[in-house]
């Protein structure tokens, strides 16, 4: 019987605390809405879990959204996302909530809600550990970070860098500016 009320009192604990406002969860529930990615994804792929961060951010005073996870990958090996999405003051007007939705094993990443900026958002984003040649690259690619629209034109954006590492299996961008929200993803570039 002792047993029984301390499992009963552990279970109601655990989902009393594990409640948490939205304005600042992460998700790894595998969410997974790549309908319109199709052109970027080949069809083999199965595509893992991705993450969902979200926080709500005041526009007018700016903030930084930070992601920093590992996880397996779907062949056992460790995946790493790295990421800082920053907002400076006056972005855009008022309090929005704010969700990155990360996805290493197909290359992109998405922002919601739809919106455009004032000033553009700037992210650093790194995945590590992800199957380049699943996403078509070689070790002699060259890579670019770019904004794709819902038709899955690839349209070019302003970035300090962008970097492949064939041997570390790693994609790269530093400072990316977003000038809206949407999806975004790592390409080939043609030579």
């Amino acid at each position: 019987m002792k047993f029984y009320s301390t499992l009963i009192i552990v279970s109601i604990s655990l989902l009393f605390f594990s409640c948490e406002k939205a304005e600042n969860s992460v998700s790894s529930s595998g969410y997974n809405d790549y309908s319109s990615l199709n052109s970027v994804i080949p069809d083999e792929i199965i595509l893992p879990k991705s993450f969902k961060i979200s926080k709500s951010i005041n526009g007018l005073t700016g903030d930084t959204i930070v992601l920093d996870t590992v996880f397996q990958g779907s062949t056992g090996n460790p995946v790493a996302v790295s990421l800082q999405l920053t907002f400076e003051a006056n972005s855009f007007s008022d309090t929005k909530l704010i969700t990155v939705i990360s996805s290493p094993s197909s290359g992109s990443i998405q922002f919601l809600p739809a919106m455009s900026f004032n000033k553009p958002a700037k992210l650093d984003l790194l995945y590590s550990g992800i199957n380049l040649a699943a996403l078509d690259f070689t070790s002699n690619s060259k890579v670019d970070f770019t904004f794709i629209n819902d038709s899955g034109i690839i349209e070019n954006i302003l970035k300090d860098e962008v970097k492949i590492n064939f041997a570390k299996q790693e994609l790269s961008t530093k400072k990316a500016l977003l000038p809206h929200f949407s999806r975004y993803a790592f390409v080939r570039k043609s030579l």
